[in-house]
């Protein structure tokens, strides 16, 4: 397929090591008209991010990964002046986790409701041009 013309959909960045959960989350969100950008672990991520020409509207993380976890990744996206304003939304089934630049946690099991309420809320407060797809 030759170039194609970027979409104006909102992407977001959903890392979650289950393979079974970021499948089903993503098809969750592709359904609701967002651009899914799959990674395994925190540093596919950062490593996305440094290359990216254009930021996403969000990052779905799970804070329990190899390589890279959660907490690490959140630490890295935060300390970096491009990447401090991308919303981060913290994904856990462990009670009590809420470190204090996350804009949001998201208890597992997750609930699809409560998942789409906070994705909307915050991709909608970020401004247009940094929240489009990149071209492919």
């Amino acid at each position: 397929m030759s170039a194609t013309v970027a979409s104006a959909r909102p992407f977001i960045l959903l890392v979650e090591d289950d393979d079974e959960l970021r499948d089903i989350v993503g098809e969750i969100l592709e359904a609701e008209g967002y651009e899914v950008i799959p990674a395994r672990h925190g540093q596919q991520v950062l490593d996305y991010l440094h290359d990216a020409d254009s930021l996403p509207a969000l990052v779905l993380l799970d804070l329990m990964m190899p390589i890279v976890n959660g907490w690490e990744c959140l630490r890295a996206i935060k300390a970096e002046e491009r990447l401090r304003s991308i919303p981060v939304v913290l994904m856990t089934a462990l009670a009590g986790d809420r470190p204090g630049n996350a804009d949001a946690v998201l208890r597992k099991p997750l609930r699809i409701d409560e998942l789409l309420d906070v994705v909307t809320l915050l991709v909608e407060t970020r401004p247009p041009e940094s929240t489009q797809a990149p071209s492919r």
